[in-house]
């Protein structure tokens, strides 16, 4: 097993699995992206930084709006037959813009709780950072023994580097 080779990625557990809950509204994709090699691309820059020896769960956030909303179970589908998991949230104007951020977090939490203690979580998401008690309940996580890297657009560029997208 190679260790970690990025200085970001350090302290990451090399054997440990890893949970990739991304904000594609923050940090987008390029448009009609294939989930097949999305999936590829992600667990290859994970592989090539030396951290993905363990299970790679993959955790996509978008908006509902009109364009998702008559072909999101085609979309959804497509998505989770490549392993990813693809999540449209609704804005709702009680959330203030963290509508995104709630939902990912609530699936950050229960991700965690059936994941051992020296797992990989990667989170990008802008607004994530933004929200004091949500960037706490992360905390919570590191102090248990995960590794957390958080809404980085090194860690996002990184990702685009390596695989050329």
């Amino acid at each position: 097993m190679s260790p970690v080779k990025n200085p970001y990625w350090d302290g990451v557990h090399a054997k440990g699995d890893t949970g990739v809950f991304w904000d594609v509204v923050d940090f987008p994709m390029p448009t009609e992206s294939d989930p097949d090699l999305i999936c590829r691309m992600i667990k290859s820059a994970l592989d090539e930084q030396g951290c993905c020896n363990g299970s790679v769960s993959i955790r996509l956030y978008d908006v509902e709006d009109e364009k998702t909303a008559t072909k999101q179970e085609v979309i959804i589908d497509k998505y989770e037959a490549a392993g990813i998991s693809l999540n449209f949230v609704p804005e709702v104007a009680e959330a203030h813009g963290y509508a995104r951020v709630h939902k990912m977090l609530l699936d950050i939490l229960l991700w965690a709780f059936s994941s051992v203690q020296t797992s990989n979580l990667i989170i990008l998401s802008k607004k994530l950072k933004e929200d004091s008690k949500t960037v706490g309940a992360i905390e919570g996580l590191r102090f248990d023994g995960m590794k957390i890297l958080l809404s980085h657009l090194k860690c996002y560029l990184l990702l685009k580097a390596q695989n050329g997208f």
